[in-house]
Order: C-alpha cells, then sequence, then structure tokens
C-alpha cells in the first residue's frame, strides 16, 4: 500500500463536491471499465487531468492510486436471476463520488443489487437514497429464492430480510446522460502513459489493478 495523504487531501479539496456527470466532464475526469484479478467488472472514476500533470517523484501505481476518486465492481448474483441486475460486491470513493459512480454503472449494467452478504452503513444510505428520492430510479422487489412467493423465476435471489429492506430490491436507471466523454478521456490519457512509462498495455492493467486495490483497501465502501 502506498501512502498517498497530501495527495489524496488535494483530490479530496478540489474534488469534494463534483457529484453530477457534468461536474465530472467539465473536470476532466475519466472512467476505465476494466476486470479485476478474478474476472469481476469493474468502474473506476479518476482524475485525468491531474494524471497529466509531471509527476516526476511518483512511480505509476503510486500515481493511478493518487488519481482515484471511485471505484465498484460488479458480478453476476451466485444465486437467483435478480432481473438481470448486477451485485455490487466491492465499491470506495473519494467523499461526494461514491454516488455518482452508482449512477453511471447502475445505468451502464441495466441494473444494480447490492451485496448479498455484507453492506456498510455508507452504501446503505446510497441504496436508500435510490429507493425514497430518487424518481429517476426503478425499484424492483427481489424474491427470496430459498422461499419463493412469486411462481416466475426471474425476481429470485439471496435476500437480507423476509420483510421490506431496501437492500431486497433490484434498481435499475431508467435514463442517464451519455458517459462518452469520461470514457474518451480514460482513452487519450492511457495511451500518454503507456509512452511516458514506456511499457505494454498488459503491465499498465496489472498497474491499475494493482492501484484500484490499494484504493479500496483505503476507502473501503461497500
Amino acid at each position: 500500500m502506498y501512502a498517498i495523504i497530501a495527495t489524496g487531501l488535494k483530490i479530496m479539496i478540489l474534488f469534494e463536491k463534483a457529484e453530477t456527470l457534468s461536474d465530472a466532464k467539465s473536470r476532466g475526469l475519466a472512467l476505465r471499465i476494466h476486470y479485476d484479478q478474478w474476472h469481476r467488472k469493474s468502474y473506476t472514476l479518476y482524475d485525468a487531468e491531474w494524471l497529466d500533470h509531471d509527476n516526476t517523484i511518483m512511480n505509476l501505481v503510486e500515481l493511478l492510486e493518487a488519481s482515484m476518486l471511485a471505484t465498484i465492481t460488479v458480478k453476476l448474483p451466485a444465486e437467483g436471476e435478480a432481473y438481470g441486475a448486477k451485485e455490487v460486491v466491492a465499491s470506495a470513493a473519494v467523499k461526494g463520488y461514491g454516488p455518482l459512480l452508482y449512477d453511471i454503472v447502475m445505468h451502464e449494467e441495466d441494473g444494480l443489487i447490492p451485496d448479498r452478504e455484507e453492506v456498510s452503513n455508507k452504501a446503505r444510505h446510497v441504496w436508500s437514497n435510490y429507493f425514497h428520492s430518487r424518481t429517476d430510479v426503478e425499484h424492483l422487489k427481489l424474491d427470496n429464492i430459498y422461499d419463493p412467493k412469486t411462481a416466475t423465476p426471474v425476481d429470485d435471489a439471496m435476500v437480507h430480510d423476509d420483510v421490506d429492506n431496501v437492500l431486497d430490491y433490484a434498481y435499475v436507471m431508467k435514463n442517464y446522460p451519455s458517459i462518452g466523454a469520461l470514457i474518451n478521456n480514460d482513452l487519450v490519457i492511457i495511451k500518454k502513459l503507456l509512452e511516458k512509462f514506456d511499457i505494454s498495455e498488459e503491465k499498465f492493467d496489472k498497474a491499475f489493478d494493482v492501484a484500484s486495490i490499494s484504493f479500496f483497501e483505503m476507502k473501503y465502501y461497500r
């Protein structure tokens, strides 16, 4: 794990209130969609403009980790169809960026469900907000796969409680603006970094994975 107290503080001060997609675009943020070592799909939001500065005192892993603002990893639920939604199995964020990335991933994956095993208080607040306050998000009740109440298997999943619980719904984003600019920022900055560090894309991907894991361990937000 790398110490990024100074750079991490700098990022938090500059971007703590960047909670909308339009803000993210205007501040040069980038979105990288990649797969971790367990072949789960991960989304990482980071500051591409900051990475483009001349940070000669940092190695690549330190540089990547210091630029990261939020990461979410998803997978198909182990049991049940859950309306085809993906399960959030890990997430971490600098304050203000978790909900933004949740919105992005929910739309891109055509629906999300909370972790079936454990959910932090911060993440529970995100799901509660989707349930109670977000009119642009549809919530679909999950059916206990071990004691189903409906005949169709499409809603089956492991559930936290048989009583009503915001964690026992699939959440689907109805509409969302294009994230093409964030993905393009990723492509542009990655090309520059490959040249700067004179490494292959495969080695870069490994460095990015190491940085993502370290970021998650520091900012655990599942």
